[in-house]
């Protein structure tokens, strides 16, 4: 019993890197290029590049642990996601880089939503 119980300590032990997450952070863009994964074919490992408002590029990798969704249809594939997508990733930094826990696809802005907005509360709805 106890040969078990220091063989789960230790292995336990070794895990907890690869579940410890650090401080979580956001960042917002447009896709510049996307790298999906697809596990039907052995794709595990993908990436999401962005650029910022100010043009900065940041990358970020996706594995089959990010949860990929948009915001009006609920889960997606990542290759659903296309170049020119405005997007939210909420990211972690491990050691090997910026990994992404969630990637949001937000709604392509509409103009004449604000127009629209406006007519109904004029209205009283």
């Amino acid at each position: 019993m106890k040969k078990i119980l220091v063989i789960l300590t230790i292995i336990g032990m070794m895990a907890a890197p690869v579940f410890a997450q650090g401080d979580i952070m956001e960042a917002a863009g447009t896709v510049d290029s996307i790298n999906p994964i697809d596990p039907s074919r052995g794709d595990y490992d993908g990436g999401i590049v962005l650029k910022d408002t100010d043009s900065a590029v940041r990358s970020f990798d996706i594995n089959t642990t990010t949860v990929i969704s948009d915001q009006s249809t609920g889960r997606i594939d990542s290759g659903d996601i296309r170049d020119g997508d405005k997007v939210r990733v909420k990211y972690s930094v491990s050691d090997l880089g910026p990994v992404a826990i969630t990637v949001l696809r937000l709604p392509a802005y509409d103009s004449s939503a604000p127009a629209a907005m406006a007519d109904k509360k004029a209205k009283g709805n």
